[in-house]
């Protein structure tokens, strides 16, 4: 996708979830324009509304690990231990960081 569609979608999507923060819309955006960073933006958005389930579906479309702390302490929290479970199988493909591995050890056993 060229620099200047991915920008305007970065702008779209921040438009979206901070200004209008209609988050069924910005699915729908996401969906429609299938950017990780995009997705990613909405994960962030949906996590911070208390979505879990959604947050962790945007983020293992958008391919990112990089909040895993945050997202395991909200699922342990709520013992949403099978989405955990999706979020760091998808995590541990990308980032084998020990924090993960942990993680990924103990939603099993609660599972």
């Amino acid at each position: 996708m060229p620099i200047l569609l991915v920008a305007q979608c970065a702008a779209g999507i921040q438009i979206l979830v901070e200004n209008i923060r209609d988050l069924g819309r910005a699915q729908e955006f996401a969906k429609a324009v299938d950017e990780p960073y995009v997705w990613s933006e909405l994960a962030t958005a949906q996590l911070k509304e208390g979505k879990l389930s959604e947050a962790i579906d945007s983020y293992i479309m958008a391919g990112d690990p990089n909040n895993y702390i945050e997202v395991s302490k909200k699922c342990a929290a709520t013992g949403s231990w099978e989405d955990l479970l999706r979020y760091l199988t998808m995590a541990r493909d990308r980032s084998r960081e020990p924090y993960i591995e942990t993680e990924l050890c103990f939603a099993l056993g609660n599972c």
